[in-house]
């Protein structure tokens, strides 16, 4: 087989490299990723105004659990929910037969740290630790304002953000290629054969030289008067050529997007 028709043979291999199925794919998740980014950014803004649609304490309470009224009052429903944060959340372990919890420095100077700017009866943390020891109920209505603050800030946070609108990504353009590229080798081997043949000669001057194929390949018959013997030197040769082809698909995808705003939201008083 020549080494043209072996690389044809090689290159016609090509549409089993599965080129036609990778760009298909490659079109399809990038159109994917991009809507998918589109959906997840609307979804965002949908559950932002969602949120800052309902009153305050609504959301309040749905953040954390807990029902929060101007009377600021800790219901007995709410004190399990209060409990688990003083566990969860400071790491103090309540007793069930203890009005008080013991404190040392370490946990003193960390209520001291979590509670700063918080008031209870215009009193602050320090003023209810008596000798690193605290009620049960204080620390309750201290978490009580803790989370009714933290709570507070964030749904005005989440108002001022619609207000001024939502910031997103928009695609504007961009392009996608695919390619295939090939790697070519090839070795060429050579090889040759001599076989000389000794016989007589049936007459005197033998001249000239003669040619005539001998099995495959190329065979050169040369002949002369020698001794009345002919020497034919018998030479075959061969020739043929190895081609290793490979080949690489590469995809490379450029997205152009610029900044723009969800419209503002304004919510109702």
């Amino acid at each position: 087989m020549s080494a043209s028709q072996e690389g044809m043979d090689r290159a016609a291999d090509v549409q089993n490299l599965g080129f036609v199925e990778f760009t298909t794919d490659l079109v399809r998740n990038v159109y994917t990723v991009i809507t998918d980014a589109a959906l997840e950014q609307l979804k965002a803004y949908g559950d932002f105004v969602s949120i800052v649609s309902k009153p305050l304490s609504e959301y309040q309470q749905e953040v954390t659990g807990i029902k929060f009224d101007d009377a600021k009052g800790l219901s007995e429903n709410d004190k399990p929910k209060l409990d688990s944060y003083i566990t969860d959340v400071l790491g103090l372990v309540l007793s069930d037969d203890s009005t008080s919890l013991s404190l040392d420095d370490e946990q003193n100077t960390l209520l001291e740290s979590h509670f700063s700017g918080i008031t209870v009866a215009e009193n602050d943390i320090s003023s209810k630790i008596n000798s690193n020891n605290i009620s049960k109920e204080d620390l309750r209505k201290f978490v009580y304002e803790k989370l009714a603050k933290s709570t507070s800030e964030s749904y005005n946070m989440l108002v001022a953000v619609l207000k001024l609108g939502m910031n997103k990504v928009e695609v504007t353009d961009g392009s996608i290629f695919t390619k295939l590229v090939f790697h070519v080798n090839t070795s060429d081997k050579a090889s040759k054969t001599s076989t000389n043949v000794e016989s007589k000669a049936k007459q005197w001057g033998v001249r000239g030289s003669a040619s005539a194929k001998w099995g495959w390949g190329r065979a050169n018959i040369s002949g002369g008067y020698n001794s009345n013997k002919i020497n034919v030197s018998v030479v075959n040769e061969k020739s043929s050529s190895a081609v290793n082809l490979s080949a690489d698909i590469i995809g490379s995808v450029k997205i152009n997007f610029r900044s723009g705003y969800f419209p503002s939201f304004e919510k109702d008083q």
